[in-house]
């Protein structure tokens, strides 16, 4: 996954975006070594949720860029710098997530279909009008949707989704 813009769109009150998603228990238990303790009462494993395997679940690698970019203003030397990134990993992930602010998100998406070429994964462009912890949010459709179908939709394209 790469994180583009600033954490506003996605996650307040969290420094990094690898700090906030500590803060969400539907993926802290996937991706942080030490999760919240939930204050609810908890079902058994498989009472409500299909109970995923080791081997199904998906693998969550996060990089930021730093300085994060500004939607308003990204170019063609943006979207090279996200495809650099893409091609570095390419071999080592089955897809990939964008986090991207909403003002240049079609722009990104579409002239990264044109830089990749001969495209053998997915890699799926998102982003959110409401930050992730505020009410209301599109923010977990939208993260945990382009989530599910980077890994496990194998369309080879840049897609970009709105839930």
């Amino acid at each position: 996954m790469i994180v583009t813009s600033s954490l506003n769109s996605f996650l307040r009150n969290a420094k990094t975006f690898k700090d906030g998603l500590r803060l969400l228990p539907l993926i802290s238990r996937f991706y942080c070594k030490e999760t919240m303790r939930p204050k609810v009462y908890r079902p058994e494993p498989g009472f409500l949720l299909k109970v995923m395997s080791e081997s199904s679940a998906a693998k969550l690698e996060v990089k930021e860029c730093e300085p994060f970019l500004d939607s308003c203003n990204m170019g063609i030397d943006d979207w090279l710098r996200i495809a650099r990134d893409i091609g570095a990993a390419y071999d080592n992930f089955d897809g990939f997530v964008i986090l991207h602010g909403t003002d240049t998100l079609a722009y990104t998406a579409s002239a990264l279909s044109f830089i990749l070429e001969n495209l053998a994964k997915p890699v799926v462009v998102t982003g959110s009008q409401i930050p992730m912890r505020e009410v209301r949010s599109d923010a977990p459709n939208n993260f945990f949707g382009a989530l599910l179908c980077a890994a496990f939709i194998p369309i080879p394209a840049v897609r970009v989704l709105r839930l």
